[in-house]
């Protein structure tokens, strides 16, 4: 059987019966196996008396595994105690090496041992057992020691709980949940309207949803509003301007931490090894949530993407360029008026779309439907302003609202709006009268290229109505590092018992 075939085989875990029996004496007599799993001499009888024992002892489990029925390697647990237990396991077959069967045993005896209610997993590994060393250290086994070349490993599996013994879980998004997730955004501390489902739902014909929820025990405490690509990757969400966790006003580090884990583990387990992460911009946050950033840096990210968001600080104001304040007094002679209206086709058909057309090659991400669609599902977040010169359209913006923010969603102007300056003094307008009071104002990034150059005419324009830059971060993570938290966990759970201890009575 070719090597990597692993997209044909159907794998299963059984009983270990006679057949497995009469195998296992050939594979482990095997020299290359022999050497790898480190067994020792042993007889037919010796091996048939520990056979029929098998029934009898507690402290040791055995499966057989097969793949499209034919038996190819054995795995199981042993020296099982109330916490822990040694995990050991092998494909005898030569056939079936490098197949990538390793993981699925892994994901198998990673289930029982967290049924048995085990709290460690251990092992032993040669040293030049390169190919298994890298599995269990994917899977978040980490070194303990080392003697005469084999290697001692252990992965934790307690998960962050609190006195009660709830734990985190994972589910994923499905429609008869619509009420509690969007019940739960009104007490998160960095979500807006664009994580609820009405506004992620008017595209579920081109995203694969994947949105996944976090429990503790029965509470639902953050959301990863999310979509699954055609190659496997899970992206926070490809059809949003930004993602990210999102979680309640008084979750702490550790409750980050612990709802990152848990997503990533849950990821992992479905055999979905990467996950591309979009932080929401800070400014739209109601309170500070770079816990986020440190849970990044945990998980080694790597950011792939940053772009630059261009941002007016309200409390903070930069006087307007000079040559803003130019092209705002020429379309003041020139009369120019500003227009909030509820139909988005002039503005759609006679200048966003031309324009982009023009300029860039490309249409607006939403036809004119699906934006009169969304305005009509959010009329307090998503509104038009157009600039008109007599009868004529010439400029315009499509502003999103939050409660902290107005950012400008879409932005175009004709050849005549350019030249009489209708585009600056319609922002003139949006920031000096209609968003006065909003804390910020975004106009929006400059960035191709998945961040690597920039539009410098448009940057130039933005910055010269005072604007200047906020990071708009894209990271990719290997949701196999799971792991690297656990250890941020457990401290965190072992000093909370210390405490706890120190306050009882």
């Amino acid at each position: 059987m070719p090597a990597g075939a692993t997209t044909r085989l159907r794998l299963s875990f059984g009983h270990f019966d006679e057949d497995f029996l009469e195998r296992s004496w050939q594979w482990l007599h095997d020299l290359e196996i022999k050497r790898l799993t480190m067994a020792r001499d042993f007889t037919r009888e010796e091996q048939l008396r520990w056979f029929t024992r098998l029934p009898e002892r507690s402290d040791y489990l055995i499966w057989g595994i097969s793949c499209d029925g034919i038996p190819v390697g054995a795995l199981g647990l042993k020296n099982i105690t109330k916490d822990q237990a040694e995990y050991w396991g092998y494909i005898g077959d030569r056939a079936y090496w490098a197949t990538g069967l390793g993981e699925e045993m892994m994901r198998f005896i990673l289930n029982k041992a967290r049924e048995l209610g085990l709290s460690e997993l251990h092992l032993k590994v040669h040293c030049d057992n390169a190919r298994a060393v890298r599995l269990y250290t994917k899977f978040g086994f980490i070194t303990a020691g080392e003697r005469d070349h084999v290697l001692n490993l252990r992965k934790s599996l307690r998960e962050a709980q609190s006195k009660d013994a709830a734990t985190f879980s994972v589910e994923c998004y499905t429609p008869d949940c619509k009420a509690k997730w969007d019940m739960f955004l009104n007490t998160a501390k960095n979500a807006t309207f664009l994580f609820r489902r009405d506004y992620m739902d008017y595209h579920r014909d081109r995203f694969a949803d994947h949105s996944l929820m976090v429990f503790c025990g029965n509470k639902l405490v953050a959301l990863l509003p999310a979509n699954l690509a055609a190659d496997g990757t899970l992206i926070s969400h490809e059809g949003l301007t930004y993602g990210g966790l999102v979680v309640s006003r008084p979750a702490t580090l550790h409750d980050v931490l612990a709802c990152f884990h848990a997503c990533l583990r849950y990821l992992h387990e479905q055999r979905i090894s990467r996950l591309l992460y979009k932080r929401i911009p800070g400014f739209y946050n109601t309170l500070p949530d770079d816990e986020v950033a440190y849970a990044l840096f945990l998980l080694e990210a790597r950011l792939y993407r940053r772009d630059c968001a261009v941002v007016i600080s309200q409390a903070d104001r930069l006087p307007f360029q000079e040559r803003r304040k130019r092209q705002i007094k020429k379309a003041d002679r020139f009369n120019v008026r500003i227009v909030q209206e509820t139909n988005y086709c002039a503005f759609w058909e006679r200048v966003l779309v031309p324009r982009l057309a023009a300029r860039h090659g490309v249409r607006p991400v939403h036809s004119v439907e699906e934006i009169t669609l969304l305005a009509s599902r959010f009329p307090d977040n998503i509104k038009q302003f157009s600039a008109y010169c007599g009868e004529d359209i010439v400029a315009g913006t499509t502003i999103y609202e939050t409660p902290s923010v107005a950012h400008a969603q879409y932005i175009a102007v004709t050849d005549q709006g350019q030249k009489i300056g209708a585009l600056d003094y319609l922002f003139r307008w949006l920031i000096d009268e209609c968003y006065r009071s909003k804390q910020y104002i975004d106009l929006g990034i400059c960035n191709e290229r998945e961040g690597r150059s920039l539009n410098q005419g448009l940057q130039d324009w933005k910055e010269g109505f005072g604007g200047r830059c906020y990071g708009h971060d894209f990271y990719e993570l290997s949701t196999a590092n799971h792991a690297k938290l656990e250890p941020m966990l457990l401290a965190h759970l072992a000093e909370t018992h210390i405490l706890e201890s120190e306050t009882e009575p």
